[in-house]
């Protein structure tokens, strides 16, 4: 018995049930109060000024860096890295790009379908998608596995998609991020902790994102950096479809996993 139940157990001896009924009354108050989010409310505007201004671009392209870490049976962490490209053209259609040690990997959204093609193997998968973008990302995360470089912040609502289950938030501060001076916001939830760098200025542009894995072993962490946006690209709907290249075959994605994007 901890110190607040000795009293409460004292109380009641002393005054009885009704004391001891607006003892609990009290004590769910307090505790109801401390489990609110220690949030903080320029960081949760800066994010959100983020996501609708993402929201709000009709197409665009953007260089992309990504960092991950395993760790290996003796608790070493091993970091790796892959470059690669993102295109966008709302309201549905997206493209990716990612060069690693595996090689080269695409993929493709029409709207309609998804494809993944190893370019290295010069094999590829196709899978009906839904029609719509926010769903699509989902389908590709959850249903077959690939997650996409910086696809948290893709989504046509990425607020609501970061800040659902927040236990606390901060501003960092103003750093500078390949040349650029950025918002250096941290976050917290129950199962990740994750900090996000926002460009300064008029174009609030997502430029690095990190996530950390708390409860994991050894605290692994995913990382994507963003550059050369381009917020007039020229696109086509063309540009979103896969073509197979001469020779390719056709896989399912069960049997492709290990070359997602």
């Amino acid at each position: 018995m901890n110190n607040l139940e000795r009293k409460a157990h004292r109380g009641l001896t002393r005054t009885g049930s009704a004391l001891a009924s607006l003892l609990m009354v009290v004590l769910s108050i307090s505790s109801s109060v401390a489990a609110e989010p220690a949030l903080d409310s320029e960081a949760d505007a800066l994010l959100k000024k983020m996501s609708n201004y993402m929201a709000g671009l009709k197409a665009f392209t953007v260089d992309v860096h990504n960092t991950s870490e395993i760790v290996d049976t003796q608790g070493q962490k091993l970091n790796f890295s892959a470059n690669g490209e993102v295109s966008v053209m709302r309201p549905n259609m997206l493209k990716a790009h990612r060069t690693d040690s595996n090689g080269e990997t695409f993929a493709y959204y029409d709207g309609k379908n998804v494809t993944v093609y190893a370019k290295s193997e010069n094999f590829y998968a196709v899978a009906a998608a839904p029609g719509d973008f926010d769903q699509a990302l989902d389908f590709l995360r959850d249903a077959i596995q690939i997650d996409l470089p910086g696809a948290d912040l893709l989504y046509n609502d990425i607020y609501a998609g970061m800040t659902w289950n927040l236990t606390s938030s901060s501003y960092v501060g103003l750093e500078s991020i390949g040349g650029k001076m950025a918002h250096h916001l941290a976050f917290r939830t129950p199962e990740v902790d994750f900090q996000i760098w926002i460009q300064d200025g008029d174009q609030p542009l997502p430029l690095r994102y990190l996530i950390t894995s708390k409860w994991v072993t050894a605290a692994p962490q995913f990382g994507v950096s963003m550059s050369n946006w381009n917020l007039k690209p020229k696109l086509n709907a063309k540009m979103f479809e896969f073509k197979a290249p001469a020779g390719a075959q056709k896989v399912d994605f069960v049997t492709s996993l290990e070359v997602q994007p």
